[in-house]
């Protein structure tokens, strides 16, 4: 499985039979994980989707989303670069970044795919959550290269007024707002009782309904207390950076904007309506979508149907 040459192979955390493969991209920051989908027609690609996730910025929790998407795009000509937060993988060695320095690593990955596949390429970045924000800051530095912007539950606007971020204590603000809330708040208790081991079978009690691989991946993520401490830190720095969110700029790309959000969300809150509503004065060409039944850590158990939704508007749009 051929990769382009700004990555490098990470065959450490590679499986045979899986479609897509485990790199690195070098950054001037730093490392970043990354996993690459090559096209299906094995041709060199003519749209990539970038994805960047949220906080915990760990790729592998949306390789169900992203392996749906590969596999139901009506074009065999897709690739898909999932690129992860500077510092969150349990792979690589610990980093100390904050909400900038996501934003240059966005950058540079679209950089890297222009500098590669050249300008012609069509690029499409997906993003959820904290990685809504981070987004639309690269869409600022390089709007030239990206085609499309799509943003699933994002956290664009006063993260820290939401009723997640306010019902929790000061000592919990580091870690308002991620999906993995409750697991990293108590990853320091588990760890004093079982060392750096936390049992499967003890996080299948905790998360009864996260299928195997979503365990997985967190079991990983705890046994490394550099990406905790890089997701707590970045969590800090989301409440004290997301204010009001650019509704000048959305409305200057509102074209290019696809925004879906979760039919409760208390990462999010009362923004949504107040989102929803400048949306539809200042930007009405953003398509905007909600999900009745869908939470805010989508990835988890509903990756089919976001994965859907985003077929078809990756299909409007080609």
């Amino acid at each position: 499985m051929p990769l382009p040459s700004f990555l490098e192979p990470l065959d450490s955390l590679h499986h045979g039979n899986a479609e897509y493969r485990h790199a690195t991209h070098k950054i001037s920051l730093g490392t970043v994980h990354s996993l690459w989908w090559p096209t299906r027609s094995g041709n060199v690609p003519d749209t990539i989707i970038l994805f960047k996730p949220g906080n915990p910025g760990l790729v592998e929790f949306y390789v169900p989303f992203l392996s749906v998407i590969r596999e139901k795009y009506h074009s065999n000509n897709l690739a898909i670069l999932a690129h992860s937060h500077l510092g969150h993988s349990f792979a690589l060695p610990y980093s100390h970044c904050g909400l900038s320095s996501q934003v240059q690593g966005g950058i540079e990955a679209v950089d890297a795919l222009v500098g590669y596949y050249g300008k012609s390429v069509r690029i499409v970045i997906i993003t959820h959550s904290i990685g809504c924000w981070i987004s639309l800051q690269v869409l600022k530095a390089r709007p030239e290269n990206i085609a499309n912007l799509h943003l699933i539950t994002p956290t664009i606007r006063y993260i820290a007024d939401t009723p997640n971020g306010r019902s929790l204590s000061v000592g919990a603000t580091w870690h308002h707002h991620s999906m993995l809330v409750f697991t990293l708040i108590l990853a320091s208790k588990l760890t004093s009782i079982f060392g750096t081991y936390i049992p499967a079978f003890l996080l299948k009690v905790l998360f009864w309904d996260w299928p195997a691989h979503q365990i997985t991946v967190l079991q990983r993520l705890l046994y490394s207390p550099e990406s905790v401490l890089a997701c707590l830190e970045m969590s800090h720095d989301e409440m004290q950076s997301v204010k009001e969110a650019d509704f000048k700029f959305i409305a200057s790309h509102d074209n290019r904007i696809r925004i879906y959000f979760a039919g409760k969300d208390g990462w999010v809150g009362k923004h949504k309506q107040v989102i929803m509503s400048e949306l539809k004065t200042s930007s009405p060409r953003t398509v905007v979508a909600i999900g009745p039944d869908v939470p805010h850590a989508f990835c988890i158990n509903h990756s089919q149907q976001v994965a859907l939704r985003y077929l078809q508007w990756l299909a409007d749009l080609s």
